[in-house]
């Protein structure tokens, strides 16, 4: 490996420590008592480095964001294997809703928390591409789903924010302990079988 690839590669493990720690950070302390120096210190890393890096706390944290996005983006498009697109619509929530279950933490960060939001608009950019990307590819398959007959509404954006924030309702209700504070039987697993009832719901539409 020649200097300059070494310099490269050295670069990318700096950040990836900052990131790994950072993220940490975040779930363990939340973002707002994280800091700057408690990110640096946990790596031995002196607060300066940091800003080689990265701008600030809300750039660390929109990259963890917008990496987030990217694995689940990735773990959605194993939809694909469904004979038909009512069938890859269920399997994307089923995904989902394991995503979620299994990185509770991590998707409290992506999607309830403002701060990937406040980096956008400090940089005066409206444009949400991470969540975009996943709201485009949730429209294209139900937009298959009605060409084929299986959902009638015909208001492709309407039906699928309607798709989008019932899962999303579900998951965060789940994962923020609602369940337990209203006396669901099974709280874990209760959101598995409404979404089972959810679906055909859809498919009855």
């Amino acid at each position: 490996m020649g200097v300059t690839e070494r310099r490269i590669r050295e670069r990318l493990d700096s950040r990836n420590a900052i990131l790994t720690a950072a993220k940490e950070l975040f779930l363990v302390k939340g973002f707002e008592a994280t800091t700057l120096r408690n990110i640096a210190e946990k790596i031995e890393y002196s607060p300066s480095t940091i800003y080689q890096y990265f701008k600030d706390k809300n750039e660390i944290f929109y990259t963890i964001h917008a990496e987030a996005f990217t694995e689940l983006l990735m773990r959605l498009k194993a939809s694909e294997i469904q004979d038909n697109p009512m069938d890859q619509l269920i399997a994307l929530g089923n995904i989902y809703i394991d995503f979620a279950k299994e990185n509770a933490e991590l998707y409290d960060l992506m999607f309830i928390m403002e701060a990937p939001i406040a980096f956008l608009t400090d940089l005066d950019d409206s444009n949400w591409k991470e969540g975009k990307m996943a709201f485009e590819y949730l429209k294209k398959v139900i937009s298959d789903c009605m060409k084929q007959g299986f959902i009638q509404e015909t208001d492709l954006d309407s039906i699928s924010y309607l798709i989008w924030s019932t899962v999303h309702g579900m998951v965060t209700l789940s994962i923020r302990k609602r369940g337990l504070r209203i006396g669901l039987s099974n709280p874990e697993t209760i959101i598995d079988r409404s979404f089972k009832i959810f679906s055909h719901l859809l498919v009855k539409s």
